[in-house]
Parts: C-alpha cells; sequence; structure tokens
C-alpha cells in the first residue's frame, strides 16, 4: 500500500530552540512596546491608521453636523460608536490593547512559534494599528470547528461581532459558519443579538448612515492592495483612490471587480476539478487573493488556516521572506508602505501549493505541535 505523504512529519526541533524562540518572542514585544510607548508620548506618530480610526469615532459620535462619510471615514457607524466613549475615557490604555491583543493573538495560533512575527501583514497591521485583527476569530473558529469537529457553542457568537466592523473581510467565514452551523440556535442567538445591540447606537446618532455610508465605497488604493486587484489597477493606471479624495469611477470599479471575479470563479473550478472537492480552506484562498477590497494586512485573516500546519506555515515564510527583500530593496525609495503589495506573492504560493498537490480525504493538515 502507498505510504499516504500528504501529512507531514512533527518537525524535530534543534538544541536551544526554545530558548531561541522565547528569547526572540521577548525582543518582538519590547519593540511592540517600545513602539506603542513613543506614539503615546510623542502625539502625531504612528500608528497612523489607528490614530485615523479613534479620530473618526470621535467625530461621528460628537461631531455629526460636520461628519460625512467618505475618506478618511470609510468604516461603518458600528465601529465608531463602539470605540468612541473607551477612547475618550481611556485613551493609553485602549491603544495599548490595540497593539499588545493581535501579537499575542498570532503567537498563540502559532503555538507560540517565534517566526510567525515575521509575517509580513503581521507587521503592516502592527505598524499602522490597523483593525483587522478584530476579525481573525472569526477564521480561528472556523479552523476549530474543522480541524477538531467541535460544535459551535453559544457563547462563540460573541466572536462574529468584527462582522459589523470589516464585514468585506468577515463576510465570507460568517457565511460558511452559517452554513456549518445554522442548527446552533444559541450560537446564532448570541451573535445576532450582539450585532443587534452594537448596531443600536449608531441608528440612535444618525439614523440615515448606513444609506449614507453604502455608497460611499472604499476605492481602490494602490499602495496598500493586497489582492490580485492591484494587477488591473497597476496596468490599466487605475490609480484612482480616497485618499486623496478622488472616486474611482462605476467603469473603473466594473474593470476591477470584473476581472478579480472571473480569476475566483476560474481558480475554484480549477481547483475543483484537481481535488474533486472544495474545502474551507480553499474558500479563504481565494477570498484573499481575489478580492478587491482586501488591503495587505488584511491578509492577517489566513493565519489561523497555516500557522499550525507545518508545510503552510513553511511557504508562507519563505514567500513572507521574498516580500521583505523586495520590501527592503525599493521601500526607501518609494518612501511609503506600498511595496508590501507584494504579500500577493504568498497567496500565489499557497494557491500553487494546493494545485500541485494533491491531499485527499484532507481537512486541514496536521498540526504541528511542540
Amino acid at each position: 500500500m502507498k505510504k499516504n505523504t500528504d501529512i507531514a512529519p512533527e518537525p524535530l526541533m534543534p538544541k536551544g530552540y526554545f530558548a531561541i524562540n522565547t528569547l526572540l518572542i521577548v525582543l518582538g514585544l519590547a519593540v511592540v512596546l517600545a513602539y506603542w510607548g513613543i506614539g503615546e508620548l510623542i502625539r502625531g506618530l504612528p500608528p497612523y491608521d489607528y490614530l485615523h480610526l479613534m479620530s473618526s469615532s470621535q467625530q461621528f459620535c460628537f461631531g455629526q453636523d460636520s461628519f460625512e462619510f467618505g475618506w478618511p471615514h470609510l468604516y461603518p457607524a458600528t465601529f465608531y460608536t463602539t470605540f468612541c466613549l473607551l477612547y475618550q475615557q481611556v485613551a493609553p490604555v485602549l491603544s495599548f490593547v490595540w497593539l499588545i491583543i493581535p501579537f499575542f493573538m498570532v503567537l498563540g495560533l502559532a503555538g507560540r512559534r517565534s517566526a510567525v512575527l515575521v509575517f509580513p501583514p503581521f507587521i503592516v497591521l502592527i505598524i499602522l494599528g490597523q483593525s483587522t485583527w478584530l476579525i481573525i476569530p472569526i477564521y480561528a473558529l472556523i479552523v476549530f470547528v474543522v480541524e477538531q469537529g467541535k460544535p459551535l457553542k453559544w457563547w462563540y457568537g460573541f466572536l462574529l461581532i468584527g462582522m459589523v466592523f470589516k464585514p468585506h473581510i468577515a463576510g465570507l467565514g460568517v457565511v460558511w459558519l452559517l452554513y456549518r452551523g445554522y442548527r446552533y440556535i444559541g450560537f446564532w442567538m448570541t451573535a445576532t443579538l450582539t450585532w443587534f445591540v452594537v448596531f443600536i447606537p449608531g441608528f440612535i446618532m444618525r439614523p440615515t448612515w448606513l444609506i449614507e455610508w453604502l455608497p460611499s465605497g472604499r476605492g481602490f488604493e494602490p499602495i496598500s492592495l493586497g489582492s490580485i486587484a492591484i494587477v488591473p489597477v497597476r496596468i490599466l493606471g487605475l490609480d484612482v483612490s480616497r485618499v486623496v479624495g478622488m472616486d474611482p469611477g462605476v467603469m473603473n470599479q466594473a474593470i476591477v471587480w470584473g476581472f478579480c471575479g472571473l480569476t475566483a470563479i476560474l481558480l475554484l473550478g480549477v481547483l475543483y476539478w484537481r481535488r474533486k472537492t472544495l474545502t474551507v480552506y480553499d474558500w479563504v484562498l481565494v477570498f484573499c487573493f481575489a478580492n478587491p477590497l482586501l488591503n495587505d494586512y488584511d491578509l492577517v485573516i489566513i493565519l489561523p488556516f497555516i500557522a499550525l500546519f507545518p508545510r503552510r506555515l513553511l511557504l508562507a515564510l519563505v514567500a513572507s521572506l521574498a516580500v521583505w527583500v523586495y520590501v527592503l530593496m525599493t521601500g526607501y525609495t518609494e518612501g511609503n508602505l506600498g511595496q508590501y503589495n507584494a504579500v500577493l506573492l504568498i497567496t500565489t504560493v499557497l494557491l500553487f501549493d494546493r494545485l500541485y498537490r494533491l491531499r485527499p480525504h484532507e481537512r486541514m493538515g496536521r498540526i504541528m505541535k511542540w
């Protein structure tokens, strides 16, 4: 009988690995703490996106007369109302929690392996203070349910709160959980109640916010696109961005969405043809690869699907090394973080692995253990 080679052996840890790994974690934590401390001492320094998000939150809650959706107020009102009082009352604590939670969350997903800290989307998320870490629990829950076959307990519904902050990133995960757990009434009652409670303040403050927000759009921001959408944007010169207060236009949006949609359909078709089935990991890979609204830092949602699986993590880190080489060679001349568009290489490599290596009867792969 042919030996099954699709399950990678658990790696042998070299002598001194634990000490070196712990040291690297401590150094990484020290860098994050120093970054937070400097930002608190000298206002106006990074994380810039965090400051934009909290400034928009304050304007929505306390400056309705001058607030308009559009750049830089791109988030739904649910985000702003959730964090406006927290920022006003305990700003330093909130900024600390904002940076420290994703640090330990990523380490936890990777079984405390320090190598995951150099994953480029995670680094960009920390640098900018972005909010995509709020979505990670949704995808981590999927891995938990798929790999261990656990039922959806009622209190897991609270983890789906990220859906009302970034629906364009969390949507696929929530749809899959709905498909997988539609019979778990307690789970969905908790999720629905959480969403309802978070929605109420926004509608009280501004009853028309949803109608105003939906057409405002994010636009295509070449500086941070992390999906295949960067291809038509660059090749056709569609560098029209909300950042400069411009509208990308209906035709430009149709071109990008059409290109991404056709690419997604093609990839899903080829994956199904090659593998005779589609796993949730395949759907998430294609979602990250072809989502025209996915920014470079949003790719952290893929970590739950790769962080504990030897081959996937190795492929992602090798691709990350190439990203870092590209960023360090070009970033200083460009003077911005736009070179992190290269994170598209990570999903490209992982997709190629899925197309090239067939693993029958696979769910997620084998989890690495200490």
